[in-house]
């Protein structure tokens, strides 16, 4: 007996620690994969705040101080980051695991980000310059989703002034083939504008829309679509739609929108505005 209770404390401990490395399913030295995917997060985040910002990090040693405050955080160097990457690499299922947690928090991060700039926005819509998207910034485009477009459908409201501005831009990775979109303007008189336009490439990427000097818009809607034939994952961050003031310097821009009529001169259902219609004036 005395043999056996000597012993069983070591097996004991044996076992846990047996269980602990099971559990950790890493190497050590590797950064373990939930902390791995909000590093990633994090850089991807850093990233997005980089290019929307390049006035303030104008130089690559400004960069690469956002990339160290990172890793500070997470209490690694850049050397762990680098073999944990290599190690993940190796081990491609578990990449995938990491990857796809680090796109749930950036989902996450950017819905409740999106949330809080729409609230933000609906009390100051009023402005000469905001941006109006009220939908979240970031997007995941996977090829087992039901469809590879988005789009958009605004109403008029009392803030839309005659002649304003709306550029329509967002920031593309991992896409291929050509993305189209266009941006589509109804009036209270029936007459409809339309821009559309296609660009091939990941990056930032923009279209702007003129509208009307003479009437406000009565809707603006919009659409987006990826080219169907990429069977990978595509992202879509930082999406926005800033509307501005008139601008006479640029108002010759209009001229290249596309100006169509509709059906009887009337609009459609959907977009009828207030007052008697022509049936009731009969």
């Amino acid at each position: 007996m005395r043999h056996y209770s000597r012993t069983l404390p070591l097996l004991c401990a044996a076992y846990i620690c047996g269980a602990l490395s099971a559990c950790k399913n890493v190497p050590e030295g590797i950064i373990e994969p939930d902390t791995m995917a909000q590093l990633l997060a994090d850089l991807h985040t850093g990233e997005a705040v980089v290019d929307a910002n390049r006035r303030n990090y104008p130089q690559e040693r400004d960069r690469a101080a956002l990339k160290e405050a990172i890793y500070d955080k997470y209490g690694v160097s850049g050397e762990e980051v680098d073999s944990s990457l290599a190690w993940y690499g190796r081990n491609i299922r578990k990449y995938v695991e990491v990857c796809d947690k680090s796109i749930e928090i950036l989902e996450h991060r950017m819905i409740e980000s999106g949330n809080r700039l729409a609230a933000a926005n609906a009390l100051a819509v009023s402005g000469d310059s905001v941006d109006i998207w009220p939908y979240p910034r970031f997007i995941h485009v996977s090829p087992r989703g039901a469809t590879r477009s988005l789009t958009f459908n605004f109403s008029h409201d009392e803030n839309w002034d005659s002649g304003d501005i709306y550029t329509w831009r967002a920031k593309f990775a991992n896409t291929s083939g050509t993305t189209n979109w266009g941006i589509v303007t109804e009036y209270a008189d029936g007459k409809t504008e339309t821009l559309h336009a296609s660009f091939a490439g990941d990056g930032w990427q923009e279209i702007t829309f003129f509208t009307d000097t003479v009437q406000p818009a009565a809707r603006i809607y919009g659409y987006l679509t990826l080219s169907g034939k990429n069977a990978d994952d595509a992202f879509i961050d930082s999406m926005g739609i800033v509307r501005k003031r008139f601008n006479e310097t640029l108002y010759s821009q209009h001229y290249r929108q596309r100006k169509l009529k509709n059906i009887e001169g009337r609009l459609h259902p959907a977009v009828q505005v207030d007052g008697p219609s022509d049936d009731s004036e009969k």
